[in-house]
């Protein structure tokens, strides 16, 4: 294993930038699981999250001067998602590079999750270190190749991945699909799903099979979350209000009868020892 200050060093060469303060970069391929009181590359990748998502907005806005918003967030969404940021950080090997705790280490595979953070919070530290046009530049050198794939609306499509991303960014929830209904015969059926996100439902979708009938409800998901965004608060916190299984509802009624009636009986015996 290598130690971090080889890592850092190697890292620059990757980059081909040198930076001024190299504890920004160490920072920035840092994963929380590496230490406890030191910094992790959250703060970086809150940064530059923001950057990212400026950067290739302003770039699309000159880039595709006809296009409408509805296509123009398409587009966006696919460039800024988890999948395509992990992808660029492969592309690199900066995961080779990146500095876990044991619990991560000993994971064969670094989730795509991770490596997307690293990417942002790498974009952060060069914004902090290098300023607004240098990672402007990095950012545009590993994602308007990718732009021309994501012209073509089939490669756009996927909004189940679009869906997940969403929500797990702001929502900090999975969605999960609920095949409602399956009819016709064997070699034709309709399934009808359904999106649910923590304990609740969402929009429905069909289709002649289970994956074209999730993609049709994420899509219906993702355009109404996008019309009315979900207020992150207050969906948080009806996910965290757990239902009482059957059984211990009872019991927890039972309970509250049982106060009443020793409250009751406390009652009567002190009246008949009132003067």
């Amino acid at each position: 294993n290598m130690d971090r200050a080889r890592k850092i060093e190697e890292s620059q060469k990757i980059l081909k930038i040198h930076f001024k303060d190299p504890s920004l970069l160490e920072q920035a391929l840092s994963h929380a699981s590496s230490c406890e009181k030191c910094n992790s590359n959250e703060r970086l990748e809150f940064l530059g999250d923001s950057v990212v998502g400026l950067v290739v907005t302003e770039y699309l806005y000159h880039r595709f001067p006809h296009f409408q918003e509805g296509k123009l967030t398409k587009i966006k969404s696919a460039l800024v998602s988890r999948k395509t940021m992990a992808n660029v950080t492969r592309e690199l090997g900066l995961h080779e590079y990146c500095i876990f705790g044991n619990s991560m280490s000993q994971k064969s595979q670094i989730p795509q999750s991770v490596l997307a953070n690293v990417f942002e919070a790498l974009i952060g530290a060069i914004y902090l270190d290098q300023g607004y046009e240098a990672a402007k530049e990095f950012i545009l050198a590993h994602f308007t190749q990718k732009v021309e794939i994501f012209q073509d609306q089939k490669n756009i499509e996927d909004f189940k991945s679009l869906l997940q991303d969403y929500c797990q960014k702001h929502l900090g929830c999975t969605p999960r699909y609920k095949v409602l209904a399956a009819e016709g015969p064997e070699h034709e059926k309709t399934f009808t799903v359904a999106v649910i996100l923590g304990d609740k439902q969402f929009e429905t979708g069909q289709g002649r099979s289970k994956k074209k009938a999730e993609q049709s409800a994420a899509k219906a998901t993702y355009y109404l979350i996008q019309q009315s965004p979900l207020d992150k608060e207050h969906f948080v916190q009806s996910l965290t209000e757990k239902k009482l299984p059957e059984n211990e509802r009872e019991e927890k009624q039972e309970k509250v009868k049982e106060k009443k009636r020793n409250g009751l009986f406390y009652t009567f015996f002190k009246s008949l020892f009132k003067k």
